[in-house]
């Protein structure tokens, strides 16, 4: 009777927990509000480490002919000890950047990630495109994707290790098809979500996830949570906000060790405050600041100022 009885007990765990929130979505938040309201000013970030400032995120949406969007993102880390989560960032191409972190640069290297994600007037995914600045070396990475007819994203990994002179793109290292989920929410992980709308106390939901970088993400069922109201101090007052927490739907997912996927915290007007994220115990947290007008880092999302990161030509990439 004991065994029966501890029995149940955890198979009613394992439907509560695991099994009935995959099968009931629940009523998911607005996550396209962002995309259909492009905004005239960027959104900054700063990001920490334990504590000490490792970098800066921008992001923005701006408007394109025939009434197209287009993501604009760029995450810079400054001395930020890459090799502890370089396995957690380029994923099996880890081991290609291996000369970087023994080649004198010691264990804290400079790290830019811009990517590009154009959507059509539907807000359906068209192409994306990363490039990854690795210490000295530009566009050491490039990653480019082409959604097909099919639902199918067509994945393309070049690396420029200097070994190819000459090529924009450098080496083809991979090359994949990833089936897209008609209703998957396409994110990047390292750049923080601007807003957030429609929010409830004790809300839940889930939603397929397909992460744009690193390069071998797979699409993953994500669980979102609103776990409770939360005072924070932001912009020198304190402001109350609504604790969204992420996992992986079902225990099963990137994280091992069973810990949220991400949080974010959430002001009444959807607006998002800070966000933290987490590889495999490695927790990086963004700060929004607020209204950075005339912000250096907005400058990053400049195809005049940048047009290596803006404009798929310069890379080598057609339109």
């Amino acid at each position: 009777m004991v065994v029966i009885c501890f029995w149940c007990s955890a198979m009613t765990w394992l439907a509560a927990e695991k099994i009935l929130p995959a099968l009931f979505d629940g009523d998911p938040p607005d996550y396209q509000a962002s995309l259909r309201t492009p905004r005239a000013r960027p959104d900054c970030w700063k990001i920490k480490w334990q504590d000490r400032s490792v970098g800066f995120s921008a992001s923005q949406v701006c408007p394109v002919p025939g009434g197209a969007v287009e993501l604009r993102s760029v995450v810079r880390f400054e001395r930020l000890p890459l090799k502890s989560m370089a396995s957690e960032l380029l994923g099996p191409l880890s081991a290609l950047a291996e000369p970087l972190f023994i080649g004198g640069h010691g264990f804290e290297l400079d790290m830019l990630v811009a990517t590009q994600m154009r959507f059509d007037k539907r807000r359906r995914l068209l192409w994306l495109r990363t490039t990854v600045d690795l210490a000295d070396r530009e566009g050491f990475l490039l990653v480019d994707g082409e959604v097909l007819s099919s639902s199918k994203l067509l994945l393309t990994v070049w690396l420029n290790d200097g070994t190819a002179p000459g090529t924009l793109r450098g080496v083809q290292v991979m090359s994949r098809e990833i089936d897209l989920p008609a209703d998957a929410l396409i994110s990047d992980s390292l750049t923080p979500r601007a807003e957030l709308k429609n929010l409830s106390l004790g809300q839940t939901w889930t939603y397929p996830v397909y992460r744009a970088f690193p390069p071998n993400s797979p699409v993953q069922i994500v669980q979102g949570t609103v776990k409770q109201h939360e005072i924070i101090f932001w912009d020198s007052n304190d402001v109350e906000t609504m604790l969204v927490v992420y996992r992986s739907a079902g225990g099963s997912g990137l994280n091992m060790s069973g810990g949220p996927l991400g949080k974010e915290w959430v002001r009444r007007d959807g607006a998002v405050l800070q966000q933290e994220v987490s590889f495999s115990g490695l927790h990086l947290r963004f700060e929004r600041i607020p209204e950075p007008t005339d912000d250096v880092r907005k400058e990053w999302l400049d195809a005049d100022r940048h047009p290596r990161l803006w404009n798929r030509s310069a890379a080598g990439v057609g339109d």
